[in-house]
């Protein structure tokens, strides 16, 4: 990705920038220039940072939980159906399908989720 940007514009300006392109919030952003990771309040001349410089875009790593999350699922047809389920974040397709079936008794042919 390129922007252009002024050099008086804090990092966090720039994340604002990314997030709204790529939709990745903010705090899953970390910018880096060589080895220094950005700091949200500074501007980006207090880098030395000139219009030929690369700044580097990463993901913060997200640690893996088991938490409940709630989830939306929707029988696809003329009617739409709904289902609020709750399942773990470490669930598998195939578990959320036995969850919908166990609540349902139906087997469905085709499942769209909404996290």
């Amino acid at each position: 990705m390129t922007f252009k940007v002024n050099l008086r514009q804090r990092a966090k300006e720039i994340t604002e920038q990314v997030w709204h392109k790529t939709k990745v919030p903010t705090q899953d952003q970390v910018l880096q220039l060589g080895s220094k990771t950005l700091k949200s309040q500074r501007t980006l001349s207090s880098y030395g940072i000139d219009k030929e410089t690369t700044i580097h875009f990463t993901l913060k790593v997200v640690k893996p939980t088991d938490e409940q999350l709630p989830l939306v699922l929707v029988e696809p047809g003329d009617e739409e159906q709904r289902h609020d389920l709750q399942v773990r974040r470490s669930s598998s397709v195939a578990q959320v399908r036995q969850v919908f079936q166990t609540r349902r008794a139906v087997t469905p042919k085709k499942l769209i989720v909404a996290c």
